[in-house]
């Protein structure tokens, strides 16, 4: 059985150290915020996770999950905050890509509760099996 939790706890390390060798004033969160405490912040939750049907075999066991991460980069500098959210974001393609992730979407997104706070969402899947390996899948 795959265990989700652990494996986006590893997920999370792999992008957080490069981000931090870059950025290490950054903050890493692994839960949703609507208002992030420090800038900048970056933000990597599992958001979906389900068996992969298509590559269940006879023996019923969850031998393959689909993954979804959303990750949220927070700045909130009065000059090149966008500029400051696309490399932190650049960051997380670097490690994620190589790893058989696949990006979904990557936008602006409104930030309702303060303006001066540039958000940028991403969106990544990929396939995972029991062994903790990636899968690209199209």
């Amino acid at each position: 059985m795959i265990d989700v939790f652990a494996l986006q706890k590893e997920v999370q390390t792999a992008v957080f150290t490069p981000i931090h060798e870059a950025y290490s004033d950054c903050i890493m969160l692994n839960s949703f915020v609507s208002a992030p405490s420090k800038f900048p912040c970056v933000v990597i939750v599992l958001s979906d996770n389900g068996t992969t049907s298509s590559m269940r075999d006879s023996s019923c066991e969850d031998n393959f999950h689909d993954i979804t991460l959303t990750i949220d980069v927070y700045s909130n500098l009065v000059n090149g905050k966008k500029t400051q959210s696309e490399d932190i974001m650049n960051i997380v393609r670097r490690v994620l890509l190589p790893n058989n992730f696949r990006q979904v979407s990557c936008r602006p997104a409104s930030n309702l509760n303060d303006a001066t706070v540039y958000r940028l969402t991403g969106t990544f899947t990929a396939t995972v099996d029991n062994n903790n390996n990636f899968y690209y899948r199209r």
